[in-house]
């Protein structure tokens, strides 16, 4: 697949067979692509991001509508359900948590990273986020699972940063003023 943007207009190449584009798009606009194998074209589809901001921090995350909860008692059926039925084994896990808010991964024997589930049932401020993502890079050290303009710019819409309050190195995002 091929993608560019140029002068607020996408365009997108599936395997040269199939072509799509749309206009008026930003930088940091995310759509899902897919291709419809019935007449060969390719669909655009803005991506609708989250309602909740507790639900938003959890899907930055990488996890799924399945993974994440608000009831703790449930987040702890999932993450023990998901232990005891995972087709990998896992070997090790680790968590992001504090207050009202759970979020627990795992690796397998060749080290990949895998999310098992999470929980959050708190007011997601521009604080926690910064806790939550600085905690992120200092444990995993690893990009989130989306694109860093895609992320700076959820991060500006929804959560308040400004630009000066985003650093990005070495495509891990930093959230300045992590201590205040």
């Amino acid at each position: 697949m091929y993608y560019s943007l140029m002068n607020g207009i996408l365009r997108v190449e599936w395997s040269g067979t199939a072509r799509a584009q749309r206009a008026g798009v930003k930088p940091g606009d995310a759509f899902i692509v897919a291709l419809d194998y019935n007449d060969v074209t390719v669909k655009l589809t803005k991506l609708k991001l989250p309602h909740r901001n507790d639900d938003l921090l959890m899907w930055l995350l990488g996890f799924t509508k399945n993974q994440r909860t608000h009831d703790y008692k449930e987040y702890t059926e999932m993450r023990q359900r998901t232990l005891q039925n995972s087709e990998r084994r896992i070997s090790k896990e680790r968590a992001i948590l504090g207050a009202n808010y759970d979020f627990n991964f795992g690796f397998d024997d060749t080290g990949k990273l895998m999310r098992i589930a999470a929980y959050a049932n708190c007011s997601v401020d521009k604080e926690l986020v910064k806790t939550v993502i600085n905690e992120w890079t200092d444990k995993f050290a690893m990009p989130l699972p989306f694109p860093t303009c895609f992320i700076e710019k959820v991060m500006r819409d929804r959560f308040g940063f400004k630009d000066d309050e985003i650093k990005v190195h070495d495509s891990l995002l930093d959230l300045a003023y992590a201590s205040v």
